[in-house]
């Protein structure tokens, strides 16, 4: 799930459970904590009304949520009732991913906190960056490979990103990539990124927020992160593009979202990497994108779905309000955060009800 030029020399060092390590980035050296075991806290009050920032169903009954005062909360029963699972001393929540029963929570400072067992246990790790980088996404391709996508101050036309790897579950952590640009990483640090998307084979995507150019864009990687190329998704018409919600699977096949302003939404697949695109209309504006094996979900206020990617989209379901969060994990059970507020589907999206959402 989620949440967002100066010369550094890189020598990077893994982290090691057993004591501190230390990872050189540039003149700054970073001593990372050692690894720490804690259980989840145990405190919860009955019957709490919860108010959500973002949610993820990982089966029709589990999923994770995190609180709109930065808790972290787990459901077995699709999302009526939540336990607490914060561990003890998480001072905030920049941003975080699933994968089945295991959790990784970003603090803005750059601690990774790894629940397991469902939040019974959670282990604290940091990345390897020094302060004054803004953590903007992460993605687990499985419970072991996982990228962060992070910031440096830039100008107004850029901000310099940085990517760091862990192949371990979050254990230790590996700079993959740090400004300034250069051959390699020039399409990754150009523009705003907007997006972070995976693979366990290390494809790595990041699209960008629109700029001063007529199509949309992103930059793709097939090594890890290593090396970037970028990939322009043309629309009809269009201009002030913005690509963002990518989805990679296999080895060669994604989708994003392309917004532009005033001429709309559109849906852009993939078969070759992004070489080429197929491109379509969707029926009003859209944030957020699920793909499945029955065709594709897209989101904003309105709920599209098609059985016919890229084109065949129809609206479903409008909420309220543009949910900040809504997962899908298989083709009938879903949920949606609107306003704090939590919603649920039992029918494939077609429709939606708010549910009284309670720790305890």
């Amino acid at each position: 799930m989620r949440r967002l030029v100066a010369v550094f020399a890189l020598v990077a060092a893994a982290c090691s459970p057993g004591g501190p390590s230390t990872t050189t980035v540039g003149p700054v050296t970073t001593t990372l904590p050692t690894t720490t075991r804690t259980a989840a806290s145990s405190t919860t009050t009955p019957q709490t009304p919860v108010r959500f920032s973002t949610v993820e169903l990982t089966d029709g009954e589990r999923g994770w949520g995190i609180t709109e005062d930065g808790r972290v909360l787990r459901t077995v029963d699709g999302g009526t009732g939540w336990i607490d699972v914060t561990p003890p001393g998480l001072p905030d929540v920049a941003v975080a991913d699933f994968v089945a029963d295991r959790a990784w929570v970003i603090t803005g400072a750059g601690e990774v906190w790894i629940g397991g067992d469902g939040g019974a246990t959670w282990e604290r790790t940091a990345i390897p960056l020094e302060e004054g980088f803004t953590i903007l996404d992460v993605a687990f391709a499985d419970s072991e490979r996982g990228w962060v996508l992070l910031a440096a101050p830039g100008g107004a036309g850029t901000i310099p990103n940085a990517v760091v790897a862990t192949d371990d579950g979050g254990r230790s952590w590996r700079v993959v990539v740090v400004p300034p640009a250069d051959a390699d990483t020039v399409a990754l640090q150009s523009g705003h990124s907007s997006g972070l998307a995976v693979t366990v084979g290390g494809r790595v995507w990041v699209t960008k927020e629109a700029g001063p150019r007529p199509e949309g864009w992103l930059a793709v990687s097939a090594d890890g992160g290593r090396s970037w190329t970028e990939r322009v998704v043309t629309v009809d018409g269009g201009e002030f593009c913005g690509t963002g919600s990518p989805v990679v699977d296999g080895i060669a096949f994604g989708a994003v979202i392309v917004e532009c302003g005033d001429d709309g939404s559109f849906f852009a697949m993939t078969g070759d990497d992004g070489r080429t695109w197929e491109v379509a209309p969707l029926p009003g504006s859209a944030i957020g994108l699920i793909l499945a094996e029955d065709g594709a979900v897209a989101w904003g206020r309105r709920l599209f779905q098609t059985i016919e990617p890229p084109g065949g989209w129809e609206a479903r379901w409008e909420f309220p309000a543009v949910p900040s969060s809504l997962s899908m994990p298989d083709a009938v059970h879903g949920l949606a955060v609107v306003g704090g507020e939590l919603w649920r589907t039992d029918s494939g999206g077609a429709s939606w009800e708010p549910v009284a959402a309670v720790t305890g």
